[in-house]
């Protein structure tokens, strides 16, 4: 039975053999000729796989029997070279792969490259054509607006510098006056206490009760001009650059027609709205610079005069009526003094304001000549004792101001003339 299997064995061993394949080394003792011939017959190129039973291996004692001891560690260890020459070829295999497509796309780019130069050149001689086309014409063209931008230029620049000196006013102006009305509104308030400290003298401060009245009306008045003030302020400058032609502009605008009397009328047209645009630029900064000077000549003439009027006059009013109070209350002299000086330090705190800003109070004299540029007659009456058309009284005081080296008349003085004839 033993030389049958161990013929059977050597049989497999040969077919094997010519297959090209290895058999398994060892086969149990107790291993049928049909299964090897199955195995063999099934033409599968791989070891079989054999399930080993402790049965079949038992020696004489009936103890397993170890026909390779090494066995277990040499599949571990080929294993083992087999999973890492897996991975190496893997790893090889997607470099040349990766190596094959970075050629592929720097060849693609290159060629690329290529041909992207050549129609970079083809586009700069077609550029050149299209210049030297009508070359003449956008030369011509671009000349003329460079001449009409200068002229431009020079009247806009002339605006600009009006808008930088109304607006550098309007700035003084507003921080100028603003902090009058804070000292003028604190110096009321202490003529305030004063009229408390008379309380106790009803007939005292009975009598001066409507010229305080008069006080707190001309605080309420500066109270109000910090709304005008602000607006004073309110307002945004235009570009200061003026639009010039680029010749670019003119080149693309021509590039489709061949007619010259066609491109010309393009040119001319272009020209025309660019200069349009470049007068609108002007006229907003000419307009800007009237806005500015006008409304710091209203908001002093309108709004800030009057209050000057008013402190004015409220003296002159008071003056009578102190000197009585005086009289009739000696102790109290000092007191009376102090309250008829608000007048007077108001005047001065609205006058220095105005002073700081270029605006003065016009020289006027009693039996000058009138000069009706600057005088606004308001009666006549005859006065020997002055020269005929001469000034005999003034009504109001009247205001001028300064630009630069140049004074203006910013209020009349209203005056009544001599009339002998």
């Amino acid at each position: 039975m033993c030389n049958e299997e161990n013929a059977i064995k050597t049989e497999v061993k040969d077919d094997q053999a010519q297959s090209g394949q290895e058999v398994a080394a060892h086969i149990p003792e107790n291993l049928s000729a049909p299964e090897i011939e199955a195995s063999a017959a099934s033409g599968d190129n791989s070891p079989p796989e054999i399930e080993m039973r402790q049965s079949d291996l038992g020696s004489d004692n009936g103890e397993p029997e170890n026909l390779c001891p090494e066995e277990p560690k040499i599949n571990q260890i080929s294993s083992e070279i087999n999973s890492e020459a897996s991975v190496e070829k893997d790893g090889a295999g997607q470099y040349n792969e990766l190596q094959n497509k970075y050629e592929d796309i720097l060849k693609k780019y290159e060629e690329q490259k290529e041909e992207l130069n050549l129609i970079k050149e083809r586009l700069g001689i077609l550029e050149n054509i299209k210049i030297f086309k009508f070359e003449s014409l956008i030369k011509r063209s671009l000349q003329k607006d460079a001449q009409s931008w200068e002229e431009d230029e020079r009247e806009g620049q002339q605006y600009r510098e009006q808008v930088r000196y109304w607006s550098s006013a309007n700035e003084s102006l507003y921080q100028e006056i603003s902090d009058a009305i804070l000292k003028s509104c604190a110096r009321i308030q202490e003529c305030g206490k004063l009229m408390k400290y008379f309380q106790d003298m009803s007939y005292l401060y009975n009598n001066l009760s409507s010229r305080y009245q008069g006080l707190e009306l001309i605080q309420r008045m500066l109270e109000r001009l910090q709304e005008p003030l602000a607006a004073l302020k309110n307002y945004t400058l235009p570009s200061t650059e003026l639009l010039r032609v680029e010749e670019s502009e003119l080149v693309n605008l021509t590039e489709v027609e061949t007619d010259e009397k066609q491109v010309t009328a393009l040119l001319e047209k272009k020209l025309k709205e660019v200069g349009n645009t470049r007068y609108q630029s002007i006229r907003e900064y000419r307009e800007l610079g009237d806005k500015l000077k006008k409304q710091w000549l209203n908001f002093i003439e309108k709004k800030f005069l009057p209050i000057l009027d008013g402190v004015e006059d409220g003296k002159q009013h008071s003056q009578t009526l102190i000197g009585n109070l005086q009289t009739d209350y000696p102790e109290q002299v000092e007191y009376l003094q102090q309250w008829l000086g608000t007048y007077s330090d108001l005047r001065k705190i609205l006058l220095g304001g105005l002073g700081r800003i270029g605006v003065t109070r016009m020289s006027v004299n009693i039996g000058q000549p009138v000069d009706y540029l600057r005088h606004e007659p308001l009666s006549a009456e005859a006065d020997p004792s002055l020269d005929h058309e001469s000034v005999k009284e003034i009504i109001r005081n009247g205001y001028e101001y300064r630009v630069l080296e140049e004074l203006f008349t910013l209020r009349s003085a209203q005056v009544v003339v001599v009339k002998n004839k």
